[in-house]
C-alpha cells in the first residue's frame, strides 16, 4: 500500500509518478534479505538493541501471524490457525517479549508515539490482549498513542465486540474490505460479503474509532469459468467501491492494484 505525494524513487529509478506504478520492474527486483542472528551473547545483544535507537520517540510493531484461511495473493508471513490455544500461547509470548525489551530499554525514557499491529489477522486476537499490551508497554515507556490494528470485516460483525476493542485501547483500525462487489471478492478468494463490509464500517464508526481506513483492491484477476470480467467492468467496480467507501464516512481509503507475488498461493 502506498500513500504518496510526488514521485517515488528506488535505487535511483523513478517507480511511481502520478499514478504510473511500474509494477513489472518492482516484481523483477529481488528483495534484500537481512541476516538473521541467533542470540548467543546476551550482553552484546543488549548493546546492539540500544545502539539502534536514534530518537527518544519510538514506534512499536506487533505481528499476529495467524489467519483463518490463506488469501490467494498474500505475500506476508502467516499461517492458518490450528487452535485457540496456539494463538493464546503466541500472544502470551508477545507480552513476555515486550517485558524483556522493556527491561532492556526502560531506563532510556522512551516515548511510544505509534503502536501498530499487523498480520496475519490481528482481529483474531481478543480485546483483552490489546488491553494487556497497552498496560505492559506502559510499565516501561511513556505512551502517547492508542493502538492501531488491521482487521477482517467478518471479525467486526458483532457491535459489542467492536466496542470492546475500542475500550481496550484500540482507536485506529484498518479494515480489509477489498471490494464492495461480490464478483471481485470471489476472484480474490475472500469469504466475506459486501454487506459484511458495510456493517463492519458502521460498527467501527458507532464505537468511536478516531481513524478508520478501508483497503480496496482493484484490477482483480479473472478466473476462467468462475469469475470473468471485462476491463471496463473492473474499472466500474473500482469506481463504485470508492464511492461506497466515501459514502460510508471512513476517514481514509487505501487502494492498490492486485499484485500476484511469488510465493503466494495464487501465483501458479
Amino acid at each position: 500500500m502506498l500513500l504518496v505525494d510526488g514521485p517515488v524513487y528506488m535505487n535511483g529509478t523513478r517507480v511511481l509518478d502520478s499514478g504510473n506504478l511500474k509494477v513489472p520492474w518492482l516484481l523483477r527486483k529481488r528483495p534484500r534479505v537481512l541476516r538473521f542472528y541467533k542470540i548467543s551473547d546476551i550482553e552484546k545483544h543488549v548493546v546492539r538493541v540500544r545502539s539502534t535507537l536514534r530518537s527518544r520517540e519510538i514506534g512499536v510493531y506487533v505481528h499476529i501471524p495467524y489467519c483463518r484461511t490463506t488469501c490467494m495473493f498474500c505475500p506476508y508471513f502467516r499461517r492458518v490457525i490450528r487452535s485457540r490455544e496456539e494463538l493464546d500461547a503466541y500472544l502470551e509470548a508477545v507480552l513476555k517479549e515486550v517485558e524483556l525489551y522493556g527491561r532492556i530499554l526502560g531506563d532510556l525514557d522512551l516515548k511510544v508515539v505509534e503502536i501498530h499491529v499487523g498480520g496475519g489477522t490481528p482481529s483474531l486476537a481478543p480485546p483483552r490482549f490489546y488491553k494487556n499490551l497497552y498496560e505492559k508497554l506502559s510499565e516501561f515507556f511513556t505512551i502517547r498513542t492508542g493502538i492501531g490494528i488491521e482487521a477482517n470485516p467478518e471479525d467486526l460483525l458483532n457491535p459489542s465486540l467492536v466496542e470492546e476493542y475500542y475500550a481496550s485501547g484500540v482507536d485506529e483500525i484498518s479494515i480489509g474490505v477489498q471490494s464492495f462487489d461480490e464478483r471481485a471478492l470471489k476472484s480474490i478468494g475472500r469469504r466475506h460479503k459486501p454487506g459484511d463490509n458495510e456493517r463492519a464500517v458502521a460498527h467501527c464508526l458507532r464505537a468511536g474509532f478516531k481513524w478508520i481506513n478501508v483497503d480496496v483492491m482493484f484490477l482483480t484477476p479473472n478466473i476462467k469459468g468462475y469469475v470473468e470480467l471485462k476491463f471496463e467492468d473492473k474499472l466500474s467496480i473500482f469506481t463504485r467501491d470508492l464511492e461506497v467507501a466515501h459514502e460510508l464516512g471512513v476517514h481514509q481509503i487505501t487502494y492498490y492494484p492486485t499484485v500476484i507475488p511469488r510465493g503466494s498461493p495464487g501465483y501458479n
